[in-house]
Formats: C-alpha cells, sequence, structure tokens
C-alpha cells in the first residue's frame, strides 16, 4: 500500500483551508483575558516563559521556575507545589520541560512577544501539524483518502480540540502531535518496509514524548507488547530493534529530565516531591481527592459527555444499527485493529487507571482520547455506508457546541491582577484573603507579574509566616466575588 500528499497538490490546498476555516471560527476567542476554562495552565507556562525572558534560562536551571525575580518577598511562595532553590525560589517538576522549551523557541525564532496570543499562534499552528500527520496515518490506516479527510476534519473541529488547540496550549497538547507521529512511523513499518531512516525518526520522536509527558511511559509499555505481537504474527525481529530503539530513547530523555531536576535541590527532595505528585494524580492523596469513587467516575464521565458528545451519539446510534439490521462488521480481530487498541487505546486506558486522580480531576486529560474514538466512528460509518452528510452535520454540531462551551468568560482575573501591579509597592509582600473556594491563582499572577501569599480571611498563619522570612512590609488585598473590595498596606 502506498499513499502521498504531494505539498504542491489540490489535496493539500483544501487541507489548509479547512484548517485556515478553524481559526477563523476561532478568531471570537484568541487573546481574551485569561479566564476560566483551564487558562490557569496557559497563564503558568507564560510565567514561566516569562521569568526565563528576564532572568535567563542558564540562571532558571533550565527548569521549570515559577518565581518572579522582582525581590526576595516573591521567593518562598509556591502555589502548584514543586522543589525549591537555595533563595526559595520555586520549580514546576511535574512534568519534563519541552512542551516550555517548544513554545519559548517559538517566540525567540520569530522575535514575538511572550503573550498569550503569540502562544495562542503557535498552538494553532502545532493543531495544523498535528491533524495533517493524523491525516497520513489515517490514509495508512483506511487506505482511503475520503476516509482520512474525514478524519482530519473531525480531529479539527471537536469542540476540545478546538479550545485547547487554540486557546490553551500546554503539555497534554504537545504530547498529541508527538503521538501521532510515533504511532505513524512505527503503522509505516506494518504497511510498508521499515526503512533505516524510520529508525532515526522513531528515535528522535520517542525521545520528544518523553521529554514532554509521562503518558510516554505508557506508549512504552503499548510499544513492547506490540513489538512481540509483531514479532509472533510476522515472525520479522526487526520489531525487536525498534523496541530497543524506542527504550533507549525514553530512557535517554528521562534520565535528562531527572538530572535537570536534581540540580534544583537534591535527589532526596525530588523523589520526596514526585511520590507527592504521584499519590494526589494517582487520587491516593485524600487531601486533594477526597470525593467518593462514585462521584470522581461521575465527573469522568462529564468530562468524556462534554467533549465527545456528538462523537458518542454517532458511535452509540452506529453499534445498535448495525446489531439491529444484522450488518457484516467483517472480521472484528485482525492485525490492524489489535495495533490500534494497543497504541491508542491501552496507554489511555493505563493513564485512566494508575492516574485516576488527575483523570477525574482535570477535564483536558481526556483530550487523548479522541484518537481511538475517530477511528471507532469512521470504521463503523464505513461499514454501514453512511452518507457523508452524516459526517458534515457532525462538524456543525461540534463547532455549535464548542460556542456553547467556551463563549463565556471574565476579566477579572485580569482586573486583580493589574490592580495588584498598581499597587504593590517595592519589597512589599502580597497577600490575597479570599474565601475558601477561590482559586485564579496563576491567571493572576501572570497579570500582576509577582507571585503572593494567599489565605482564607482570617490570614491565620500569615504571621508566622512573616517571621520565618522576615517580611517587614507587605500589602493585603482583600478579594470577594471575583473582586478587590479593599486593600491595605502594613509595615511591621
Amino acid at each position: 500500500m502506498r499513499v502521498s500528499l504531494d505539498v504542491f497538490s489540490p489535496k493539500i490546498g483544501i487541507l489548509i483551508g479547512i484548517w485556515l476555516l478553524s481559526v477563523v471560527i476561532r478568531v471570537p476567542f484568541l487573546n481574551r483575558p485569561l479566564s476560566i476554562h483551564h487558562e490557569w495552565i496557559l497563564a503558568h507556562l507564560l510565567i514561566t516563559l516569562e521569568i526565563w525572558e528576564s532572568k535567563g534560562l542558564s540562571q532558571s536551571k533550565y527548569a521549570l521556575i515559577y518565581t518572579y525575580p522582582q525581590d526576595k518577598t516573591n521567593a518562598h511562595l509556591d502555589f502548584i507545589g514543586g522543589l525549591k532553590d537555595k533563595e526559595g525560589n520555586y520549580y514546576y517538576v511535574s512534568y519534563p520541560p519541552l512542551t516550555f522549551y517548544a513554545a519559548y523557541a517559538f517566540c525567540k525564532l520569530f522575535f514575538l512577544p511572550i503573550v498569550p496570543l503569540t502562544i495562542q499562534i503557535f498552538n494553532l499552528i502545532w493543531h495544523f501539524v498535528c491533524a495533517l500527520v493524523w491525516y497520513k496515518l489515517l490514509e495508512l490506516i483506511f487506505n482511503s483518502h475520503k476516509w482520512a479527510f474525514w478524519g482530519y476534519v473531525w480531529y479539527l473541529f471537536l469542540p476540545f480540540n478546538l479550545w485547547y488547540h487554540g486557546n490553551v496550549y500546554f503539555v497534554d497538547v504537545l504530547v498529541q502531535g508527538l503521538w501521532i507521529i510515533y504511532v505513524y512511523f512505527w503503522l509505516k513499518g506494518y504497511y510498508q518496509a521499515q526503512k533505516a531512516r524510520n529508525y532515526v525518526v522513531l528515535f528522535m520522536v520517542s525521545f520528544c514524548l518523553m521529554y514532554t509527558e509521562w503518558i510516554a511511559a505508557f506508549i512504552g509499555v503499548s510499544t513492547v507488547i506490540a513489538g512481540i505481537f509483531l514479532t509472533l504474527k510476522t515472525r520479522n525481529y526487526h520489531w525487536l530493534l525498534s523496541i530497543g530503539v524506542v527504550g533507549v530513547a525514553m530512557l535517554l530523555a528521562l534520565g535528562l529530565t531527572l538530572y535537570q531536576y536534581t540540580n534544583i535541590q537534591d535527589r532526596e527532595a525530588l523523589l520526596y516531591t514526585l511520590q507527592h505528585k504521584y499519590e494526589f494524580r494517582s487520587g491516593r492523596s485524600q487531601s486533594y481527592c477526597s470525593e467518593s469513587i462514585l462521584h470522581a467516575i461521575k465527573k469522568l464521565v462529564y468530562h468524556y459527555l462534554k467533549a465527545y458528545t456528538p462523537l458518542l451519539i454517532l458511535i452509540v446510534i452506529s453499534f445498535f444499527y448495525s446489531i439491529w439490521y444484522k450488518v457484516d462488521l467483517g472480521r472484528l480481530v485482525t492485525i490492524p485493529k489489535v495495533l490500534i487498541l494497543i497504541f491508542w487505546g491501552l496507554p489511555v486506558a493505563l493513564h485512566h487507571i494508575i492516574l485516576f486522580g488527575f483523570t477525574y480531576f482535570h477535564e483536558f486529560s481526556v483530550l487523548k482520547s479522541s484518537f481511538i474514538l475517530i477511528i471507532l466512528s469512521l470504521w463503523l460509518m464505513r461499514k454501514l455506508n453512511v452518507k457523508m452528510a452524516v459526517a458534515a452535520l457532525l462538524v456543525l454540531v461540534q463547532i455549535g457546541v464548542y460556542y456553547a462551551l467556551f463563549y463565556r468568560y471574565t476579566d477579572a482575573y485580569k482586573n486583580i491582577g493589574e490592580i495588584i501591579k498598581k499597587e504593590r509597592q517595592s519589597n512589599e509582600l502580597v497577600v490575597l484573603a479570599v474565601t475558601d473556594d477561590f482559586w485564579a491563582i496563576p491567571q493572576i499572577m501572570y497579570y500582576a507579574k509577582s507571585n503572593f501569599y494567599y489565605e482564607d480571611k482570617q490570614l491565620q498563619d500569615l504571621p508566622k509566616f512573616l517571621d520565618k522570612h522576615e517580611i517587614k512590609k507587605y500589602v493585603i488585598f482583600y478579594i470577594e466575588n471575583d473582586t478587590v473590595v479593599s486593600l491595605k498596606h502594613i509595615q511591621r
């Protein structure tokens, strides 16, 4: 089987045009104040990039620092958990750093300012790259331009993809494209002859996967299973070589990450922090994940319904139609189908189960499920000979869902941050007195260009913090209903 995509063909023009349409649809949402739809993760990335720009990458230990360097009152202030260096600067170590490096490189390469719109433009371009390789991968799987085309369109216009591949760039977005590229080169080795250059690409992409997101470990497990499965089925031992290439690349990326992060503090502190993070993300930590298992599962189901309702309805209707009318779906167990389940299904299942706390806590955890759901939808539509009008209608419904979910926003966090930036004096600790349910810290930090101490309105622990770090000046901002209602400058 051979599929190709000529850069100068009308086909590529059509694909670019559809991507541009997806960009036009998102224009009203771009460059808005960072708000309530998980934009805190974009704010987090912007904070680190700004600090790198002002302090330098080497001075930041090439790590994901989030302590602004203006003066010493910014030190010792933690808001998302991490490692602290000798100067009291905090670093985020929940993920490897490639996601941040990629965005920073884009800003530097094109001399662009570190602002939300710049990162969103980068994110939109990456969305096109992901969709284009996804198109190529679907051509391999279905041996059909038509079904690859609709898979490409659906990937562009899924509500969560429109949002997270537009407004909110983070680890879970960068890994999407790397994962697609990885599987594409694996499957090329099955559908076509494996070439030496494919091993080079596989090595590079495997390294980048592990240097981006820990789900690479689960993809590595899938790789071992797929390699052994193909070796047994084809009696071709080059699959074991592929396993070795991937394993070496991922171990190198893991080793580099651990080496970088142990330079922040020490190995014991890093292991303690990662263990603490695992307890939260697995759901074992009761301090963060206090909901019952039933409530947590309900939240996860809600994430899936929010992200994929139109697609899920299509799958369910198609499935029951095939049963009712006894449609011959062909062989259900084939090598390509097994490989798809291994590469797209198994890593998602392992991630959901082993990191269940993270999965139900964050709606963007279900982004990674889009691949197997799109493939299942395309397969059912192809077998049932569904008219293409249904596929087009699905796109329109998804656009409507996107607008319904993400059109609303608030500029309250920007207003709070700008007030803090204006009122804060030099060497003055910023203190936020907030209600128990308030948490928009990264967004406010980004606009305030400052770290801060925050606590409920009683501020019972504040005196201990002031004494411990010998802070003499501070300003308290009292926040109610996402508004600064009063402030007070205090000199001890």
